[in-house]
């Protein structure tokens, strides 16, 4: 039994395998972005993920000053939540024959180990299964099946994590099933309406499916098109643009994110970065993939527990440290291997990680949905 990351493993695959680790990034643009915004950390409850909430109770009223009662004030106890880890585990499996035919391999240096490179590869192969399957259920995960509860559910109008409350609710924008064009007033609409909810803040993150993302960049491609008149000095002026395509560092309130291997549009007047997730939906909607979900990005986080077994670190501290530096916090999810032994002609394991998602605030997020 040991605990590796895929920074761990990543390091000790030689260099024909490394593409393999920015496949699953690719995989995995939510995991990626979270990642990025620091909402990927080591949980610090063990057996749910709890954490508390206040929500208002107090009224105010004109006080009658020539000797009237006071108000009455309501209880200041805060709610006690509870949400359940979810459970994710992929095998890999080394069979006799691949070991025997490594080892003649095309391309295959003097330094190559068959057994260690051959391990790695299918070890990342298994941990690569196990981030996409959470990728998946970031969305559509129900805590059925020990899955970790997802955007579906969250950001709904029903109870979450053992609450039902007026103000514990997100806001459900869609159109009776029926699908309407994509605006920017509706948008407008909709982030006026969820700041008028929570008064933390507006949302400054957009999670869309792909054809919701065509028709975003479709609505703004009149502004991403106009032209760029020089200022004095030769420097260029960008004052007339609403968005941007694809910046190199997009800000929000959780932090500056740096993107890769996915769309991702920024909109400065409407405070709002658009981004791609092709695992993007939700379930509970009659048109589960024509929408988008509205979040404010400090509004989240990803717990996940650490594993009993010992940590293995790779022997290349420097390699770690470039892969931890390229992904982000999913090269630093930490998964437990335990090898179930000899099965047949191969040798097999159990790659297993206990991650789980929450929303400190569900007003603070929508689905704006029946898109088109």
């Amino acid at each position: 039994m040991a605990v590796f990351s895929i920074a761990d493993m990543g390091a000790a695959i030689p260099v024909p395998y490394r593409r393999k680790l920015t496949l699953a990034q690719r995989k995995t643009p939510t995991l990626s972005l979270f990642s990025r915004l620091g909402m990927i950390n080591k949980g610090n409850t063990g057996s749910t993920i709890t954490w508390q909430v206040k929500t208002s109770g107090q009224v105010a009223g004109n006080p009658n000053l020539d000797g009237g009662g006071f108000l009455t004030a309501a209880s200041d106890a805060p709610q006690n939540l509870a949400l359940d880890y979810g459970n994710y585990e992929a095998p890999a499996k080394v069979t006799d024959d691949l070991l025997w035919r490594s080892q003649v391999g095309a391309g295959v240096g003097a330094d190559f180990s068959t057994m260690t490179d051959v391990m790695a590869e299918q070890m990342v192969d298994a941990i690569s299964a196990d981030l996409k399957l959470i990728e998946e259920t970031i969305y559509n995960g129900t805590a059925a099946a020990r899955q970790l509860v997802g955007l579906s559910t969250a950001v709904a109008t029903g109870a979450y994590a053992g609450l039902t409350n007026a103000e514990w609710v997100s806001r459900v924008t869609v159109n009776g099933g029926v699908l309407r064009n994509l605006t920017i007033a509706l948008m407008k609409t909709e982030l006026r309406s969820i700041a008028v909810l929570f008064n933390g803040g507006r949302p400054d993150l957009a999670l869309c499916p792909p054809a919701i993302m065509d028709a975003v960049e479709a609505l703004f491609q009149p502004y991403l098109q106009m032209p760029i008149a020089p200022m004095a000095g030769g420097q260029p002026s960008r004052g007339g643009d609403l968005a941007f395509m694809n910046p190199g560092v997009v800000r929000t309130i959780g932090g500056p994110i740096d993107l890769s291997g996915f769309r991702h549009l920024s909109w400065p007047t409407g405070g709002v970065t658009f981004v791609e997730a092709p695992d993007c939906l939700n379930s509970a909607a009659t048109n589960t993939t024509a929408g988008m979900y509205f979040l404010k990005s400090d509004m989240l986080e990803m717990p996940y527990l650490p594993p009993p077994g010992p940590t293995v670190g790779a022997a290349d501290a420097q390699a770690v440290q470039a892969i931890q530096s390229a992904m982000g916090g999913i090269a630093d999810i930490p998964f437990e291997m335990i090898p179930r032994g000899r099965v047949d002609h191969s040798r097999q394991w159990d790659i297993t990680a206990k991650v789980g998602l929450k929303l400190l605030d569900r007003r603070c997020a929508s689905w704006l949905g029946d898109l088109q």
